[in-house]
């Protein structure tokens, strides 16, 4: 397996507030990671569809831990 610039993914469907200041905080702190948001608004509708258009957001030729 080739070696990945960006080893390791971080998700958040709900990127604003607390949520925003800690996948921030995670991606400062963490070499090589890569952040993957959407819009903090309508928390209900993330919950629901939010996996569904995170995935379809990751490139499939990733290789994220």
């Amino acid at each position: 397996m080739a070696s990945c610039k960006n080893t390791i993914l971080l998700l958040e469907p709900f990127h604003t507030g607390s949520h925003r200041q800690l996948m921030d905080l995670l991606h400062a702190e963490v070499p090589g990671s890569s952040l993957v948001t959407m819009t903090g608004k309508k928390w209900h509708w993330r919950a629901r569809t939010g996996a569904l258009y995170l995935s379809q957001t990751i490139l499939r030729s990733h290789c994220f831990r």
